[in-house]
């Protein structure tokens, strides 16, 4: 008895007009659009954010161990010739020489080396506008890294300046 009432409320409707179909297929597509915005949008964000990250923390290493030595440093030469871009050198009290040298390889990276000793303090540097220079009394270090390209490209630039403790 309840199945022969449905069919009757139901025998005058014959289905979806054309114009219910095409308003229902738009507000899909709206809302789905929407979904695909928000959801790119994410995305790109959050890659754009770590690697700006990635940059400012490749510069502040970079920062950190050029200031650290400079601070010791008891001869500075700045305009050094090939891909070395600096070189920084001091006695210990105890009378341990080091002689620092800050190059750029081939892969972008900023290369810390004492004597046989070779590190990496920092990836992604820009060589062209990374360089050295000591004038008034002061080391400038200015040092640029890029991580990523296009739209996700992530930059980050510093210059550090340093006074030595004695100049000889």
């Amino acid at each position: 008895m309840t199945f022969r009432r449905l069919v009757i409320a139901h025998r005058n409707e014959k289905g979806m007009t054309l114009v219910e179909l095409l308003i229902a297929m738009a507000v899909t597509a709206i809302i789905l659009g929407g979904i695909t915005a928000t959801l790119w949008q994410v995305f790109t964000v959050n890659s754009r954010s770590v690697n700006h990250m990635t940059a400012v923390r490749q510069v502040q290493s970079a920062g950190y161990w050029v200031s650290q030595d400079a601070l010791m440093a008891q001869s500075v030469n700045a305009t050094m010739a090939s891909s070395a871009i600096l070189q920084l050198k001091w006695i210990e009290w105890d009378g341990v020489v080091h002689d620092i040298v800050y190059s750029i390889d081939n892969n972008s990276r900023l290369k810390r080396t004492n004597g046989a000793s070779e590190s990496i303090i920092a990836s992604h540097i820009d060589p062209a506008q990374t360089n050295c220079s000591f004038t008034g009394g002061k080391l400038i270090f200015t040092v640029k890294a890029k991580v990523g390209s296009g739209s996700t490209a992530g930059t980050e630039s510093r210059v550090y300046e340093v006074k030595p403790r004695s100049i000889k």
